[in-house]
């Protein structure tokens, strides 16, 4: 009876764990020190990781090789905890097979991406011009047209890798368009998954609003190294984070509630007759991490934006390149950015944006200059900066911090400088 409701609860959760499916570390699985001294536990999907403590480690040994769950829960460990694992690609299905649902086994979502023509013709005639002969690997095939695609310009073999439970949506659609015989659908994620011989190309579309977020540098990167040919080719090949300087009025409809919140709980020591100061600092501490981790997506008009809107302050700067295959997903890079200042306001976000260089003819940008973006990836990513008044024609320099692993995968903050403090700007003592 226990079991089945535990059955239950997971379901219920969108894991695909049951009694007869065993899990095994993930080869991606790492362990580390953060700053404050916890330790971090890190996995495939995962964005700043899990802190667990010392004892944990035993229950990561209980799955160097492949294990019941249900026999380790009956060991001590906690169900919580294996979901939690499970869920970051710590733990994974052993010999591949699906996770679960999730965001990307939505047919809606499956359905939104179709719908971007700018972005699959792209990927068309990119896979035209490769595919030919060829043995191709897509990493995240969701619902298969890439892959059928792939065939029908001359593949001789795709090896259709998918996570979700989208994979048998995809195995429908290559077997109602007669195309099953050469495409070969993989269960589980690419980190973990072994095949029987190297491809020549290797492609995905692993882009979103942050767009090394879906994790596309570390993914390529391992393909490149255990799944293509010495000489084989990576789709996209190349990509280059930009960013631009902005006026966030949304970030500043935010602040200013919290401010007026914070003017609030400063009466409510009057009301009661008690010093409440502590939990007014600590209200304002919780504002200010707020604020440091508040991010969205947007579609920036670069033109004159309708009253209210976001606008872009600055002209675009370049904050790193990456050859999509060589580049060190783990490594994290640093940049200064002189950000141009072409209209007055406050400089209170950043926008992050690529352009994805599939190959050498066929380039892809979400930068809100381009005359067609695709739909599918979201539009530009708007992370904060400590607020600051700018005039046109002065330039603001912003250091940046890329790291590829995570989501989000670019932080800013202004270079020290006078009026650098964020408390006394944003939330006043």
């Amino acid at each position: 009876m226990r079991r089945d409701g535990a059955r239950r609860r997971r379901e219920a959760l969108g894991l695909a764990l049951t009694g007869d499916r065993h899990l095994a570390l993930s080869r991606n699985a790492r362990l580390r020190w953060d700053a404050g001294g916890r330790l971090v536990v890190e996995g495939a999907r995962s964005a700043e990781g899990l802190a667990i403590e010392l004892d944990a480690v035993a229950l990561l040994d209980a799955f160097a090789t492949p294990a019941d769950p249900e026999s380790v829960v009956g060991l001590g460990a906690r169900r919580t905890l294996i979901d939690d694992l499970v869920r970051l690609g710590v733990l994974v299905p052993a010999g591949g097979g699906t996770v679960g649902s999730g965001h990307f086994a939505d047919p809606q979502r499956q359905l939104a991406m179709l719908w971007d023509s700018l972005r699959m013709d792209a990927y068309r005639r990119a896979l035209e011009r490769c595919a030919t002969g060829n043995v191709l690997v897509e990493l995240g095939c969701g619902h298969g047209v890439l892959a059928c695609l792939a065939v029908r310009a001359g593949a001789r073999r795709v090896y259709a890798i998918e996570e979700t439970s989208m994979i048998e949506v995809a195995r429908e659609v290559a077997r109602s368009n007669g195309l099953e015989d050469r495409i070969v659908f993989v269960e589980g994620n690419s980190l973990d998954v072994e095949l029987p011989e190297p491809a020549d190309v290797v492609y995905a579309d692993l882009m979103g609003p942050d767009p090394l977020g879906a994790g596309m540098l570390v993914y390529m990167h391992d393909a490149a190294a255990r799944l293509l040919r010495p000489g084989g080719a990576l789709l996209p090949a190349h990509l280059t984070l930009l960013a631009a300087g902005v006026d966030s009025s949304r970030l500043a409809r935010e602040t200013d509630a919290a401010r007026g919140w914070l003017r609030d709980a400063a009466e409510l020591s009057a009301t009661y007759g008690l010093d409440l100061s502590p939990l007014e600092e600590a209200s304002r501490a919780a504002f200010a991490r707020a604020y440091d981790e508040f991010s969205y997506k947007e579609f920036l008009d670069p033109g004159d934006p309708p009253e209210g809107a976001d606008r872009i302050l600055t002209r675009e700067a370049r904050v790193a390149e990456f050859d999509v295959g060589s580049a060190d997903p783990a490594r994290a890079v640093e940049a200064v950015l002189p950000l141009h200042v072409e209209s007055d306001g406050m400089l209170n976000a950043i926008a992050t944006y690529a352009a994805v260089h599939l190959d050498g003819q066929t380039t892809l940008t979400t930068s809100p200059y381009a005359p067609e973006r695709p739909s599918a990836w979201g539009g530009q990513y708007l992370s904060t900066l400590a607020p600051l008044e700018v005039a046109a024609g002065t330039t603001v320099e912003v250091e940046a911090e890329v790291t590829p692993w995570t989501s989000p995968a670019v932080r800013y903050r202004r270079r020290p400088g006078p009026g650098s403090a964020r408390a006394g700007e944003l939330f006043g003592r």
